[in-house]
């Protein structure tokens, strides 16, 4: 059985203006860099036949829609599911429990 949270009452700040310093400093990076202009696709594209063939690599053998524009949103989705399957893993730990 899991415990409630606690309230703590001795508060160190420095983790959190390194982290709002940490959010600043992406916030301007990502806020000014240049990612070019949204290519897009055709109407008739068959975009998750695409998906497949760039997961596997394969968009050399099948070139139905370029491969190198999905690099970058697996990659977020990767992290995002990672990052979740982190936080599921310690909310489901028992406290003072190795089970």
């Amino acid at each position: 059985m899991t415990t409630r949270p606690e309230i703590s009452t001795n508060i160190d700040v420095l983790p959190g203006i390194a982290a709002l310093a940490l959010f600043a400093a992406m916030a301007v990076a990502i806020l000014t860099a240049d990612f070019g202009a949204i290519a897009g696709f055709e109407s008739a594209a068959e975009i998750t036949r695409s998906i497949g063939y760039a997961l596997f690599n394969l968009d050399r053998a099948a070139p139905i829609v370029g491969g190198e524009g999905f690099l970058l949103p697996f990659f977020v989705v990767a992290f995002v599911l990672d990052a979740a399957l982190g936080a599921a893993v310690m909310l489901s730990r028992r406290d003072g429990g190795e089970n």
